[in-house]
């Protein structure tokens, strides 16, 4: 696939996609309005299964092992077409954000908590091999065939949308992303790049490891409750569906939304660093006592609620909670002054 001019580069994939499979958008509302009835029905969270896409695509082109990545491609815009959220984090936020892996025992059940459907991350100078990574789709899968739930990432590069699949299990998110790389071995000797050579598969397996991390931990800031995703007046949202002439149809949102996040934290981050260097400057190495400095940002994650709880006990059900705990100003003084919250722009 060409490479996308730098305008609004989801709105464009989607249009180069309806151009590609003519009233596949329409196919899609109809293929949803079956859910339940002739179809599976498979669970709300999931926009549509990628055996959705398949049954789609097969209607217009012939299936081919070449073509297999188009349906996870394709899975990922139908999804984000609907609701058209563009996630921007703020610089201080995105490099401390990234910079912390998910390493502690996060549950995959995080990932049910993503503000919509799908969403576009911005990402910021991230390249590997010569790729240039202008952002990401994120959304949830799941499989009729096994009823097990994927996490699927699909990469704008400059080289085209690279498709990835994180299978979630009984495992934690850490050890998801490190079963990838096996996972990568057979995809791309059998699915993205069946006539690459071992060496040009190996590097295509080292550009998606070196995106997945830092990306999924921008998702599960996007996804802990300590996330700040605009303004705080307005939150994204999966809309309802319209019905028109018996049929529920999921119209398009009228255009992107680019949400703005953690502005104000990476603010009070910034003044922090400046009143940190100030103050070691002022005492210089020789001053008692621990110097001001940051500390390293991490996730911390907890449970609530009991284990027995549900409706009949009147105990709230046990969950997991996500923190994001930000670089810590320590031993910094007046590092609390805020700038105003900016609104979402569109």
């Amino acid at each position: 696939m060409s490479s996308i001019p730098l305008t609004c580069r989801p709105t464009d994939l989607v249009a180069e996609y309806g151009r590609m499979y003519p009233n596949c958008w329409l196919a899609v509302d109809l293929l949803r309005s079956r859910r339940g009835l002739d179809l599976v029905a498979w669970p709300s969270w999931c926009f549509l299964p990628l055996t959705g896409a398949f049954e789609i695509l097969s209607t217009v082109c012939s299936p081919s092992v070449l073509e297999l990545a188009d349906f996870s491609s394709f899975t990922a815009l139908a999804t984000w077409r609907v609701t058209q959220g563009i996630y921007r984090f703020e610089p201080e936020i995105y490099e401390a954000v990234c910079n912390t892996r998910p390493t502690i025992e996060i549950p995959f059940n995080i990932l049910y908590k993503m503000p919509e459907w799908c969403v576009y991350i911005q990402t910021q100078r991230m390249e590997s091999h010569g790729v240039h990574l202008y952002g990401a789709f994120a959304h949830l899968e799941w499989n009729a065939r096994t009823a097990r739930t994927h996490l699927i990432l699909v990469f704008d590069t400059n080289e085209g949308l690279l498709p990835s699949r994180i299978e979630i299990g009984q495992w934690n998110l850490a050890e998801a992303i490190d079963r990838l790389n096996s996972e990568l071995q057979v995809a791309a000797a059998f699915l993205w790049m069946p006539l690459a050579t071992p060496e040009e598969q190996a590097i295509f397996r080292n550009i998606i490891l070196t995106f997945s991390g830092p990306v999924v931990s921008l998702l599960l800031y996007l996804c802990s409750q300590a996330a700040e995703i605009g303004d705080g007046t307005h939150a994204p949202r999966n809309p309802q569906p319209k019905t028109v002439r018996g049929l529920a149809r999921q119209f398009p949102a009228d255009k992107p939304t680019t949400w703005e996040v953690g502005v104000r934290l990476g603010a009070a981050l910034r003044q922090a660093r400046r009143s940190e260097e100030a103050e070691n400057a002022e005492k210089g190495s020789s001053s008692a006592g621990p110097r001001p400095h940051i500390r390293r940002a991490h996730w911390h994650g907890f449970w609530t609620g009991s284990r027995e709880g549900d409706h009949r006990s009147g105990k709230e059900k046990r969950r997991f909670d996500l923190r994001w705990l930000p670089p810590i100003a320590v031993k910094v003084t007046d590092a609390s002054v805020l700038p105003a919250v900016v609104r979402p722009v569109t």
